[in-house]
């Protein structure tokens, strides 16, 4: 997360309901100037469709994912400016082996700040 996003709910109770998911995904809510635009929720990806879905478009926000540390196979590159967190997905399909989604939550796991000047993804 970045400086302006914030942990808006506690994720260890559906880690704990979820061992063996290699990643849990969460909804986010979009703020813009303080207020609030819409609440976003976490697309299902697997290991056989997280290319399309990647390179499709903004499938998830950074901060709707928690996954597991060793399903890492390739880290950020700190060459790229922006956008680094899509190379990061692409390059990591063994997170998504079993991907659980929270959406019924009524509690998201982060709000995110968008900047002024950006529009909000669909």
């Amino acid at each position: 997360m970045d400086a302006d996003d914030e942990l808006a709910s506690d994720p260890v109770p559906s880690i704990r309901q979820s061992p063996d998911a290699t990643a849990l995904g969460y909804s986010v809510m979009l703020y813009k100037d303080l207020k609030f635009q819409r609440k976003r929720r976490p697309v299902p990806i697997t290991m056989k469709n997280h290319f399309n879905v990647f390179t499709a478009g903004n499938a998830n926000m950074v901060s709707s994912i928690i996954f597991k540390k060793n399903k890492i196979c390739s880290f950020f590159d700190a060459g790229f400016r922006y956008m680094e967190d899509w190379l990061f997905w692409i390059m990591n399909p063994l997170i998504f082996e079993k991907m659980e989604l929270f959406t019924d939550n009524s509690q998201p796991l982060s709000t995110f700040m968008v900047a002024i000047n950006q529009q909000i993804m669909q």
